[in-house]
C-alpha cells in the first residue's frame, strides 16, 4: 500500500490546483489597444518622395521621337499642289535624329535639340519664311511617337514588372510611380543595378543618356555617371539635370550597383531623385524581417522570421511550435510586444481551441518581434507533476516483486 500513496497524492494535487487560471484574459478596450501597439516600423514618406520628382512643365522632343508636323501651306508650295489622301494632306512626319535634327522638305536638317514643341514650331516657321513662302505659314507640331526606354522595377512595389518610360519619366521616382508606388509593407532602401555598356553598344543606341530635364539647379562637370560617355556638363545650355547616380565598380557580371535610402516619416533624411538609364533594374528592398518566438508549454519551442507585411496569428504561431503541450493542457498564452515608445506591453489570450470554435485570442495577429509565451499555472504544474509521478509509478510497478517484501520481513 505504501507504493500507491504518491499516486493518490498526485490526484489530490490535481484536484486542488487544476482549477487555477493564472489571471483573467485580456479583452475589450485593452485588447484593442494591444492590437494597435507594436514596434516602430519605418514608413516611407510618400509626400517627400513625390516632391522630389520635379519634371519640366513642357516636353522637349528627344532623339528617337517621331513628330507629326502639320504645315499645309508649306507643303502645297513645295510639292506644287500634288493631291494627297485627306488624312495625310498637309502633314509631314519626321523622326528626331541622334544629333537632335529633323529632316524637312527643301531645307534639309533643322536643329531642334533642347527646344519645346512651340519652340520647334517657331523654328520651322523661321526656316521657311520669308525665303520659301511669302507669308508666315501656320505650322503645328505634335509628338506622334515617344521614344521609350525599358527599366525593370521589382521588390516591395504594388505592381512589379518591366516598364517603358519616356525621356521625362527616366527617373527613380517616376519609375516607382509607374509600378504603383511602394507597397503596403515597410520599405527601407532602393538598389539600382546597371549593366556596363561597351562603346559599340552605346554607339548603337545613338546616345548614352536620355535628355531628361528638371529645375533642380545648374549642371556641374562632376555629375558624371560612371561608365557613360556624357556628363551633366554636356547638356544643352539652359537645361538642368537630375543628380547622377554614383555607382559601384562593376562586378564579375559587369553590373554596377547603387543603394539609395528612401525618405522615412518623422526623420529628417535627405532624398533626391536620380536619373535612370535604359536597362536599369530597380529593386525596392523590404524592411528587415524580425524574429517571433514561441516558448513555454508547447511541443517544440521555436523562433521564425516575420516581415511587417506578413499575417501570422497566434494560433498559426502555436502550430509552428507543434501545438500546445498535451499533458499540461494550457488554456492561455501571453503575447509580449514592444510598443512605439519602447515599452513592453502584454496581452493574456485564450488559445485553447474547441472542436466547434476558435477563441478570439487565437485570432490575434502577431507583429515582428513578438514573443508568445505559453506560461504555466498551478493547474498545468500539477498536471505535469502528475504525469511524472504516474510515469515513475509505472516504472516501479513493472519492476516490483512481492517476494522482495517477504524476504525483507
Amino acid at each position: 500500500m505504501k507504493r500507491a500513496f504518491p499516486v493518490f497524492t498526485a490526484f489530490a494535487l490535481l484536484a486542488l490546483g487544476g482549477g487555477c487560471t493564472g489571471g483573467p484574459v485580456t479583452t475589450g478596450q485593452e485588447l484593442a489597444a494591444f492590437r494597435k501597439a507594436g514596434p516602430l516600423v519605418p514608413q516611407v514618406d510618400r509626400s517627400k518622395l513625390l516632391l522630389a520628382r520635379q519634371e519640366t512643365d513642357v516636353y522637349k522632343p528627344v532623339p528617337g521621337d517621331v513628330l507629326s508636323i502639320y504645315m499645309p501651306q508649306v507643303l502645297a508650295t513645295v510639292k506644287g499642289g500634288f493631291p494627297k489622301p485627306k488624312e495625310q494632306a498637309g502633314t509631314h512626319t519626321a523622326r528626331v535624329q541622334p544629333d537632335g535634327t529633323i529632316n524637312m522638305p527643301l531645307i534639309g536638317a533643322v536643329q531642334i535639340e533642347g527646344k519645346t514643341v512651340p519652340e520647334v514650331e517657331r523654328a520651322l516657321v523661321s526656316a521657311y519664311h520669308p525665303d520659301l513662302v511669302k507669308t508666315a505659314p501656320s505650322i503645328l507640331v505634335n509628338v506622334q511617337e515617344y521614344r521609350t526606354r525599358r527599366v525593370t522595377v521589382v521588390g516591395a512595389v504594388s505592381k512589379p514588372g518591366m516598364y517603358h518610360l519616356r525621356s521625362t519619366e527616366m527617373s527613380l521616382v517616376a519609375a516607382l510611380m509607374k509600378a504603383g508606388g511602394i507597397g503596403q509593407g515597410a520599405a527601407r532602401a532602393v538598389e539600382i543595378k546597371r549593366q556596363v555598356k561597351t562603346e559599340d553598344q552605346e554607339a548603337a543606341e545613338g546616345e548614352t543618356a536620355p535628355a531628361e530635364t528638371r529645375p533642380t539647379g545648374p549642371a556641374t562637370a562632376d555629375a558624371r555617371i560612371p561608365g557613360s560617355s556624357k556628363d551633366a556638363a554636356t547638356q544643352p545650355a539652359g537645361e538642368t539635370t537630375r543628380p547622377a547616380v554614383e555607382m559601384t565598380e562593376a562586378d564579375a557580371d559587369g553590373l554596377r550597383t547603387k543603394s539609395i535610402l528612401l525618405p522615412v516619416k518623422n526623420l529628417n533624411q535627405p532624398f533626391a531623385d536620380v536619373r535612370l538609364q535604359a536597362g536599369d533594374r530597380i529593386l525596392v528592398k523590404s524592411a528587415q524581417r524580425q524574429a517571433v518566438s514561441v516558448i513555454g508549454l508547447v511541443k517544440r519551442p521555436t523562433t521564425f522570421k516575420m516581415s511587417p507585411e506578413e499575417r501570422v496569428t497566434v494560433l498559426q504561431a502555436l502550430a509552428r511550435a507543434g501545438g500546445l503541450n498535451d499533458i499540461a493542457d494550457p488554456k492561455n498564452a501571453t503575447v509580449y510586444r514592444r510598443d512605439n515608445d519602447g515599452e513592453i506591453v502584454a496581452a493574456r489570450l485564450r488559445v485553447k481551441t474547441h472542436p466547434t470554435r476558435i477563441p478570439e485570442g487565437a485570432k490575434v495577429k502577431l507583429k515582428p518581434g513578438d514573443v508568445v509565451a505559453v506560461e504555466g499555472n498551478a493547474g498545468t504544474t500539477t498536471r505535469l507533476l502528475l504525469s511524472r509521478i504516474i510515469n515513475a509509478g509505472v516504472g516501479v510497478g513493472v519492476n516490483y516483486n512481492p517476494l522482495d517484501d517477504d524476504d525483507r520481513d
